[in-house]
């Protein structure tokens, strides 16, 4: 997992001149480099940059057709790139505002004649890794900085630490830097300090577990499109302890609840222990269907690093539409919408905020907007392009159902002066159009959040938290349910849809 070097440019073309902000290879790497049957030197600082630049179409000739780059017969396999005649690859680069972040990782065992696939190469992940830390720890105003700044000088240091001889030894580049500030003096007696955290914790001692499901949703009302529901979650730890405790945490589970699959753990944890599952036969159907008969708990235990991490992630399988909506729009210069949407049985009816967009794309600006019911929280945005209905924190506890009758009528599109429209000042680029949404193709999208509340049922067991040895904090759990792209599409237009491919076996 060693990296030959790591670079940061600038792509300012008004720092054309220099646009060489960062530079640091690693002599040790470059020896294990060239053991391989396919080495090939780095080139001078000046002639790699270039070779970026090209590589990444930035160069002052970026649009004119270059075939060994824009051919429809390379494939994008950003953000790795081959660069240069010799052909170096994988050339990691991450782009944050007006900065390249670079790193180029040591590839073992290739032959000359074939290449290993990008995802068999472990530098890669570290690469990126890196690069994204680097990329934070420098932080915005890292678009502002030369060479000579101090800044630069203090990270040179910390690669130093981080990742001697080019191997990645830490890439928590903000704990790096803390330990070479802070300077603690090494752990006495028989106390181990894992890698992952260098430096002890001083301060008042708290724990906490966010766990946050997150729920996507394409729904057609069509018969020929079944409705698209995916649902993730993951759990988030921040551990501020003192010494080296370890940690045992329990993720509970009530009987019946969706299956959950896919479960990744972070590295840290020593030990994941779970009661199987049984798999279980539904009464009207002879095929097994995995399901918990009774409440299970998963344990883990684990040395946490002090910064914040995700601990978990998941997915739930078979899961049902919490909120199940319905939306018909028709008409061109003046359109009439209905939007139904029903809150699931089971379902917590308490939100912590409720709302649904209606964005309206390639129409003038929405002049005037008539509604039913008329208590209805209706709301044009600035942009005088998206209608915003505020649902509130409760659907009717008797019908569980709402329901919006609304007749729009557009104008025609404000001429833009300077980038500002008439229309109270909005700039015209902030509403980004698109072009799939023209005439009666469109969608509404709902975003909620429902607090101390998840679709699989999980939860955090407080009698399931232990520290050892024991120690005093402040534990503090949350839970929640959120929506992350809603979508509820017009049934009398044509909608996005992503479907498989069948298998060479039924292909005509």
């Amino acid at each position: 997992m060693s990296l030959r070097g790591v670079w940061i440019y600038k792509t300012d073309p008004k720092e054309a001149p220099q646009r060489i902000l960062f530079t640091r290879r690693f002599p040790s790497a470059e020896c294990h480099a060239k053991r391989q049957q396919d080495y090939a030197a780095l080139p001078e600082e000046n002639e790699l940059c270039s070779a970026v630049f090209s590589a990444c179409g930035l160069t002052e000739r970026d649009d004119e057709f270059t075939r060994e780059r824009d051919s429809c017969l390379v494939s994008d396999t950003q953000p790795l790139f081959e660069i240069g005649a010799k052909k170096h690859w994988p050339l990691v680069v991450i782009r944050r505002h007006t900065l390249l972040f670079c790193a180029l990782p040591v590839v073992d065992c290739v032959t000359s004649s074939s290449r290993a696939n990008a995802i068999e190469i472990p530098g890669v992940a570290t690469a990126i890794d890196l690069l994204e830390q680097t990329a934070a720890y420098l932080g915005p105003s890292a678009n502002s900085l030369d060479q000579a700044d101090p800044q630069l000088n203090d990270l040179h240091n910390i690669l130093s630490t981080a990742m001697p001889f080019g191997t990645p030894l830490r890439t928590e580049l903000s704990q790096v830097a803390a330990m070479l500030a802070s300077k603690p003096p090494p752990p006495s007696g028989k106390s181990k300090q894992a890698a992952w955290k260098p430096f002890p914790y001083k301060g008042n001692s708290k724990l906490a577990l966010a766990l946050q499901e997150r729920v996507s949703s394409a729904q057609y009302d069509s018969a020929e499109v079944p409705d698209v529901i995916q649902v993730n979650g993951d759990i988030r730890c921040r551990a501020e302890l003192e010494t080296n405790p370890e940690l045992s945490v329990g993720v509970s589970t009530p009987a019946n609840a969706f299956p959950i699959s896919y479960l990744v753990v972070h590295p840290c944890v020593q030990r994941s222990e779970a009661h199987p599952v049984p798999r279980i036969s539904s009464p009207r159907s002879t095929s097994p269907v995995p399901a918990p008969a009774t409440a299970h708990t998963r344990k883990m235990t684990l040395h946490p690093p002090p910064e914040l991490f995700t601990l978990v992630r998941y997915n739930v399988d078979g899961p049902t539409l919490p909120i199940r909506g319905f939306y018909q729009m028709k008409g061109d210069k003046t359109v009439k919408l209905l939007v139904q949407l029903k809150l699931a049985a089971g379902i917590k009816n308490s939100f912590d905020f409720c709302e649904l967009r209606l964005p309206f794309f390639n129409r003038g600006p929405v002049s005037n907007v008539e509604f039913l019911p008329s208590s209805a929280q209706v709301s044009i945005a600035p942009d005088h392009r998206t209608l915003i209905w505020n649902i509130g924190q409760k659907f009717p506890s008797r019908s569980l159902e709402i329901s919006l009758n609304a007749t729009i009528t557009f104008q025609d599109d404000v001429p833009a002066v300077n980038g500002v429209t008439a229309e109270d000042g909005v700039k015209a680029e902030e509403f980004v159009e698109d072009p799939f949404c023209v005439g009666l193709n469109a969608y509404a999208e709902l975003h909620f959040r429902i607090l101390d509340y998840t679709l699989s049922g999980c939860h955090l067991d407080p009698k399931g938290i232990s520290v050892y040895p024991n120690a005093r904090y402040k534990l503090n759990l949350s839970r929640e349910l959120v929506s992350d792209g809603y979508m509820i599409w017009n049934s009398h237009g044509d909608a996005r849809v992503a479907t498989m491919p069948p298998p060479p076996s039924q292909r005509a």
